[in-house]
């Protein structure tokens, strides 16, 4: 597999903090989507369909989600849901 790891130690101070600045935009617009799709999937309660008992364990067991992690995306993903 060709490692696609690019190395930030050689960029400029102010090219690193562009980089980031990017980076973090992309975060934030990829947060949304991930909550979007854990808010739809407790919706339509898909955890089911895969023998898991609830979404925390969904995430957890199936995903490999830490349990803060799994918690904290989930009350995220219900309140996403309620301001709908």
């Amino acid at each position: 597999m060709k490692n696609t790891t690019f190395n930030i130690s050689h960029l400029y101070n102010s090219d690193l903090l562009i980089r980031f600045g990017k980076l973090v935009q992309t975060e934030r617009k990829i947060i949304h989507l991930v909550l979007e799709c854990i808010s739809e999937i407790d919706a339509r309660k898909l955890y089911l369909e895969k023998a898991y008992p609830s979404l925390y364990e969904f995430l957890v067991q199936d995903f490999g989600y830490s349990s803060s992690a799994a918690i904290r995306r989930i009350e995220s993903a219900r309140l996403f849901a309620r301001s709908a």
